[in-house]
């Protein structure tokens, strides 16, 4: 899956995360057969881990959990995100605009080397457990 991404919208994170959310939020919304939504009180986010959105792009899932560049992802998360992936949808953390495109193009979004959770390590994973999925998921 391609994306048309202008200059513009290819934003680092600024201060605050809800300030990236919000831009990475529109920009998913703005793309053709886009629905995302952020998470809100209620049913999903009394589910510890669950991403910041979940959404879809031509009738692909996916979910995003953003963090800043100096957050740091809770292992319920990256456990949450593992599962997503592991179900076939398209999951990752995502630092910008960029990681968010990433993600939803097949890529992996931002690496936590600290925690374990790169590129790398998932691939090890899933060839340890024998899975059949693709590991750009």
């Amino acid at each position: 899956m391609k994306f048309d991404v202008e200059k513009e919208y290819i934003k680092e994170i600024g201060k605050g995360k809800n300030c990236a959310q919000d831009q990475i939020l529109m920009y998913l919304n703005s793309l053709e057969n886009s629905s995302w939504d952020k998470k809100q009180q209620g049913i999903y986010a009394s589910s510890t881990g669950f991403s910041d959105f979940v959404g879809h792009i031509n009738g692909e899932i996916g979910y995003i959990e953003v963090k800043s560049k100096t957050g740091k992802p809770s292992m319920k998360q990256i456990e949450f995100i593992k599962q997503k992936k592991l179900s076939g949808a398209k999951a990752g953390f995502a630092a910008s605009i960029k990681d968010a495109i990433d993600i939803m193009s097949g890529g992996f979004g931002r690496e936590f080397p600290k925690f374990g959770w790169t590129k790398d390590k998932w691939e090890e994973f899933i060839k340890w457990r024998g899975d059949k999925y693709d590991t750009k998921k």
